[in-house]
């Protein structure tokens, strides 16, 4: 065996987990839908209308300019 064989031996076991892990759950679960299952949750509060609307520009902006000064401020 040559010197990469455990290592291509690791890689197809994990791929293998790895796309386990990835199918099994929706496999195996349940599949009931249900209209109050698809609601959204917001803390127990009851939603008050159907989409918030949209964000102005100015907010991703200033998001923006936060995580860059935030990123300044941290080194």
């Amino acid at each position: 065996m040559t010197p990469y064989g455990p290592v291509a031996i690791y890689l197809l076991v994990a791929f293998i987990a790895a796309l386990l892990f990835c199918t099994l759950p929706g496999l195996m679960g349940r599949k009931k839908p249900n209209p109050v299952k698809s609601e959204a949750y917001e803390c127990g509060v009851e939603p008050t209308s159907d989409v918030a609307g949209r964000f102005p520009v100015r907010f991703y902006l200033i998001a923006m300019l936060f995580v860059v000064f935030d990123v300044e401020a941290a080194s």
